[in-house]
């Protein structure tokens, strides 16, 4: 039994990276996001003290919070200009699309509420629901704020990323705005030193796999934090 747990572990783990390899591979302007990104989510969760169970559904749930892509189409996903009203609404879908994909994988539980609420905000302007503060999962407003340092570092088609010194001073000035504020003094403590230090470990394609910790099979829980 335990063999067979441990090779049903491995065939999900080897799909689910997978995915996250086709979803990056779909869209080049994002390649090494998901990688840089977990990194920067489990260096602040870490400094906020998350247990090991936390810190693996941290690490699952960036790995595919943008799994729901895969059913947005190529014309608007990979545009690289400004979207129209109704495609901003379509590729609002992708945190739903996202969830329903991973709804049904039992260890994946508290993954699924990092990527249908990755995109809330702090202040409750952000989608899909309109939450606010405390009612956003913890693991979705710390994964918040990782994605928005990768979003503002990262060169675009239409920008060039800017420094980590620029990127935490937008968040600082976002701290009880779009992001939580204690997830935003961790990312703080974190540092520019440590945020390098992840930058560059992320440049090796096998490290973005190797950053989930030992999966375990989480304790029931709501389906939506």
């Amino acid at each position: 039994m335990q063999e067979m747990h441990q090779q049903m572990k491995q065939t999900y783990e080897g799909t689910l990276q997978a995915l996250t390899r086709a979803l990056e591979l779909r869209d080049h302007a994002t390649w090494g996001h998901s990688g840089r990104v977990v990194g920067y989510a489990l260096a602040i969760g870490e400094k906020m003290g998350l247990s090991e169970a936390q810190l693996n559904q941290l690490a699952w749930g960036g790995f595919l919070h943008d799994i729901g892509k895969i059913g947005i189409p190529d014309a608007i996903l990979l545009k690289t200009s400004a979207l129209t009203d109704e495609e901003l609404e379509i590729i609002q879908l992708h945190p739903g699309l996202g969830y329903v994909i991973v709804s049904g994988i039992e260890f994946l539980e508290g993954a699924a509420d990092i990527i249908l609420l990755h995109h809330e905000r702090y202040d409750g302007n952000g989608y899909p629901y309109g939450r606010r503060g405390l009612d956003i999962p913890l693991l979705a407003r710390i994964f918040a704020v990782a994605d928005a340092l990768d979003a503002i570092t990262s060169d675009r088609p239409y920008r060039e990323g800017s420094s980590i010194e620029k990127a935490l001073e937008e968040i600082l000035a976002q701290s009880g705005k779009q992001f939580c504020p204690e997830c935003v003094n961790a990312l703080l403590a974190v540092g520019k030193d440590q945020i390098l230090t992840i930058q560059e470990r992320a440049k090796h394609s096998e490290y973005y796999y190797d950053l989930p910790r030992e999966i375990v099979w989480f304790p029931e829980q709501d389906k939506v934090g």
